[in-house]
């Protein structure tokens, strides 16, 4: 098994706490994420124990980038639109 190297002030967080911090509410999805690496590797102690460093996923939070939201179209009034009333 590879060492693992924890700097003392890096907390250790559970499958759960992860996903409240990333708001996600189902384990397949998490476990899903995590194959596609689109979530931080775990530590793996065993016995069906994983945890998680916490300035691995506060990075990958904050690597994220920001939601873009596409403008809504409106329809210009009717006299814009060139009807004559």
């Amino acid at each position: 098994m590879p060492s693992i190297e924890l700097s003392p002030h890096d907390e250790l967080i559970t499958l759960k706490t992860l996903m409240a911090r990333m708001q996600i509410s189902a384990k397949s999805t998490a476990y899903r994420r995590i194959r596609a690496k689109t979530l931080p590797a775990p530590i793996d102690f065993g016995n069906g124990q994983i945890r998680f460093r916490a300035s691995e996923v506060a990075d990958f939070i904050e690597a994220l980038p920001p939601k873009a939201y596409a403008k809504t179209f409106r329809r210009p009034p009717p006299a814009a639109r060139g009807r004559i009333h």
